[in-house]
């Protein structure tokens, strides 16, 4: 007697992450950006604060559920003008969200469902001045930050 077995037929189903399980995730993500910004420091002057600059904080906004990444060099908010090698790197996670938080703030946000049944927000700006230099630093962090975003979204999903 032969057995076979069709690979593409089978399918392992997850067990839903727990909220303290999506919690770590959200944290090791911002983690790893900041590890991940602290590799390429050396490439970019507006990173040579790094290493005391960076904070990762729960709750910064006032909203439960909130996790922040942020990093600020030379940066004045409120200000429309960026002095060359400024920086400002923010990423915001909400978990549980609703469309509302992300209908709640100018800045636009990427709701995301999970398989608990919740839904997670995120929010990312990356600000440097429009030198070629700073141009470039944009759009290393944003790759960063985005593809430690999407790995995350597979992550919880």
């Amino acid at each position: 007697m032969i057995l076979l077995l069709n690979a593409g037929t089978v399918a392992v189903q997850a067990e839903p992450k727990s909220d303290d399980e999506v919690t770590k995730v959200i944290e090791q993500t911002l983690q790893d950006i900041k590890g991940a910004l602290k590799e390429i420091k050396s490439q970019f002057p507006q990173l040579s604060n790094m290493d005391y600059a960076a904070n990762i904080t729960r709750n910064s906004s006032g909203e439960e559920g909130s996790i922040l990444f942020e990093y600020t060099k030379g940066f004045s908010p409120g200000s429309s003008y960026i002095p060359q090698g400024a920086a400002s790197i923010s990423v915001e996670v909400k978990y549980p969200a609703a469309l509302e938080d992300v209908r709640a703030r100018e800045q636009e946000g990427k709701l995301f469902m999970l398989d608990n049944g919740n839904a997670c927000v995120y929010w990312k700006s990356v600000k440097a001045d429009d030198s070629e230099q700073g141009q470039a630093f944009k759009n290393k962090v944003e790759e960063i930050v985005v593809l430690k975003l999407m790995s995350m979204q597979i992550q919880l999903k």
